[in-house]
């Protein structure tokens, strides 16, 4: 279990039991909605590991991703964390209005991924939502899986 932000020493050691780790905030944009979702949004979390002497030019390829992505309009969240005993993981949360959005910002990313990808490990990534064919044939070499919405909310800021 990963908690991202600004959790209390006492929470993250109630949850110790169930392998809780905490992460910090390396960068990070996110565009306040006051509309209700429309079934078409789609979100993910990358858990990636940081290859050994790469911390630094993956803070800085970040800095960059984050500034860019920051004037995609189909992008609602898009949030950099490193942690882990090493600072050795990096996790990545982000969530776009429609597949249309994660498609349009794959090609604002392309510039990056060479520098970024040399920089992690990847791992798993598991589009969850509505995401169309096109998404899940981008995201076929990092698993291919998708996840429907069962239950939840979004609390508008």
């Amino acid at each position: 279990m990963n908690l991202c932000g600004d959790i209390s020493d006492e929470l993250l050691e109630s949850l110790k039991d169930l392998g809780a780790t905490r992460r910090s905030f390396v960068v990070g944009c996110a565009r306040p909605s006051t509309d209700a979702p429309t079934g078409k949004e789609i979100q993910w979390s990358i858990a990636a590991k940081v290859k050994e002497g790469k911390l630094d030019d993956l803070k800085a390829v970040g800095v960059e991703m984050s500034k860019t992505a920051s004037t995609d309009p189909g992008m609602h969240l898009y949030e950099w964390y490193i942690g882990g005993a090493d600072s050795d993981t990096l996790v990545i949360m982000e969530r776009y209005a429609s597949s249309a959005a994660v498609m349009a910002h794959m090609g604002l990313g392309e510039p990056f991924m060479e520098r970024f990808m040399a920089c992690i490990e990847p791992g798993e990534i598991m589009p969850c939502g509505a995401p169309d064919e096109a998404v899940l044939e981008a995201f076929k070499s990092f698993g291919g899986k998708k996840a429907a919405r069962v239950a939840g909310f979004i609390r508008a800021a």
